[in-house]
Formats: structure tokens, C-alpha cells, sequence
């Protein structure tokens, strides 16, 4: 069983790293929405935005250099410019999700968080994978 379950991870290695990552990334992202809103009393949405906020960079920095094993400084840049755009969208698609979870359905605002995450980190990941830290036949070769 051991044997199986490793095999499945080294083929899996992205997927995994990439969930770990991101979970990362979101017990962040939990953990500031907990301590702003339960412990300073802000309100849930304001809470929401900073931690999204704080969990951008966490999500960015793992994700280009552990998940992806991008090293190329070169594009940087443009990947932080893309990932910040896909968090924009996460982050307006988060606070939709959230609030409609929230105050229609009536759900706990940390459940509501965990299921609009999850929802968003499946999109994210192909996204990251097709087109933010893609490289090209010749970069994969060099890497070998």
C-alpha cells in the first residue's frame, strides 16, 4: 500500500505539490479571516480581502518555485502580473461566492471560505499549469 500511495504521489508530484501549496496558501488565508473577524471583530468580507490579500504572495512564491519548479527570473514578472490577475478574479469570485453563501444560504462563513476556495483552486491550477508557469519543449529539455 505504501509502495502504491508513493508511486501515485511522484506522478502526481504537481498535483500534489500544488494542493499542498495551496493549502498552505489557505490556512493562511483562514487563519487571518478567523483572527480578523472572531478576534478584532471586522467585519467577515473586509476579513476575507485582507487575508486573500497576504495569502496572494504565499500562494505565488510556493506555487512558481515549488510546485512548478520555475526558476527563470526573466519572467517573473509577467507570472507575478498573471497570478495577481487570476487572484483579482479569484479574490471578486471569492467575495461573490462568499457573500451568497453567507447571507443567502446561511452558511458559516469559514465553511462558505473552504468551499469557494476549493472551487477556485481547481480552476487556478489549470490556469497556472497551461498558461503562468508553462514552459517551453526547449526550457523542459534544458531542465533534463
Amino acid at each position: 500500500m505504501k509502495e502504491v500511495l508513493l508511486l501515485y504521489i511522484e506522478k502526481n508530484k504537481k498535483i500534489v505539490r500544488f494542493v499542498l501549496s495551496g493549502s498552505s496558501a489557505t490556512t493562511v488565508d483562514l487563519f487571518l479571516l478567523f483572527f480578523l473577524t472572531d478576534i478584532f471583530g471586522f467585519w467577515y468580507l473586509h476579513s476575507a480581502l485582507f487575508a486573500l490579500s497576504i495569502s496572494f504572495f504565499v500562494s505565488f512564491y510556493l506555487q512558481k518555485y515549488w510546485t512548478f519548479e520555475d526558476e527563470r527570473m526573466s519572467v517573473k514578472t509577467r507570472q507575478m502580473l498573471l497570478h495577481f490577475l487570476v487572484a483579482c478574479m479569484n479574490l471578486t469570485l471569492n467575495t461573490l461566492g462568499l457573500f451568497l453563501l453567507v447571507d443567502l444560504v446561511r452558511v458559516h462563513y469559514l465553511v462558505a471560505q473552504l468551499i469557494v476556495v476549493s472551487i477556485l483552486g481547481m480552476g487556478s491550477f489549470l490556469i497556472y499549469n497551461i498558461i503562468i508557469f508553462k514552459k517551453s519543449i526547449n526550457e523542459v529539455k534544458q531542465a533534463q
